[in-house]
């Protein structure tokens, strides 16, 4: 009988270690980026994995709709969120979670979920958005779409957690690390003040080449990058007033007016 339940013990143990494979909101209830909130457990500190092996780094960085890495961000403008784990040795996969902090220490979450890259989820706790592997992933990089908040909201941080893991379902042998940065709300970047400037897009809805109207006095386009619904970009031109949407499928797109003097502006677009 001491065998049966020694063994039964055994296994039980093995199929949760196996299942914190899954991301660490999602299986053990609870976060790992050490942000406000989270308390001062990590995918290291806690019981499921070991703190040295594989020496994980993990970089957090945030691009524009162009790809360019930004240092601060516009409210309401569409950025990618990419996470990096480097680590040394050969591990089998990386797990990771993530999570957006404002100014006042409150979630800001922004998370586009048809925007996740594979093995990987959004889990809400609390009204925290983690986004996070669902399994151990093959990749040791994830790019998420995250969409800035309103004007006037100040700092956001994004705090992050990652794993380097040997695979062998055993707590040891394994790797974490934490990390964050912080973008400050770009105030110079003032869309009201383009609202003024641009007169129009036109036409709209449309079925050709749409144009914008504005003030060639006193600003100069320097992007026009059509995106989808869902944030993918379609097509952009650089330098020109006008952008052509022949060929593309009927829907709502949206125009990302940037110009040269660093204002942005976004208009919904219907195509016909």
């Amino acid at each position: 009988m001491r065998i049966f339940y020694t063994c039964l013990f055994g296994l039980l143990a093995l199929i949760l270690l196996q299942s914190n494979a899954g991301g660490r909101a999602d299986v053990g209830n609870s976060g790992a980026t050490l942000a406000p909130g989270d308390g001062n457990t990590t995918c290291a500190s806690s019981f499921c994995h070991g703190t040295t092996n594989f020496n994980p780094q993990m970089t957090i960085e945030v691009f524009d709709l162009e790809s360019n890495p930004i240092t601060s961000y516009i409210p309401g403008e569409n950025y990618t969120v990419k996470l990096t784990t480097v680590a040394s040795g050969s591990p089998a996969g990386y797990g990771f979670q993530m999570l957006a902090v404002d100014s006042n220490d409150g979630v800001y979450n922004g998370w586009d979920g048809s925007s996740l890259p594979g093995q990987t989820q959004i889990t809400t706790l609390a009204g925290r958005d983690y986004v996070e592997q669902t399994s151990l992933r093959t990749s040791n990089v994830a790019e998420i779409v995250w969409t800035a908040p309103q004007v006037g909201s100040g700092d956001i941080t994004f705090y992050g957690a990652s794993l380097a893991a040997n695979g062998n379902g055993s707590p040891g042998g394994d790797g974490g690390t934490t990390t964050n940065v912080s973008l400050p709300e770009n105030e110079s970047s003032n869309t009201s003040d383009l609202n003024n400037l641009i007169l129009s897009t036109y036409p709209n809805p449309v079925q050709d080449m749409v144009r914008v109207d504005y003030d060639r006095s006193s600003i100069a386009i320097q992007t026009l990058v059509l995106t989808d619904i869902n944030s993918n970009r379609v097509t952009q031109v650089s330098n020109q007033d006008a952008l052509s949407m022949s060929g593309l499928i009927s829907g709502i797109y949206i125009l990302h007016i940037t110009t040269s003097e660093g204002l942005h502006q976004a208009e919904k677009i219907v195509k016909l």
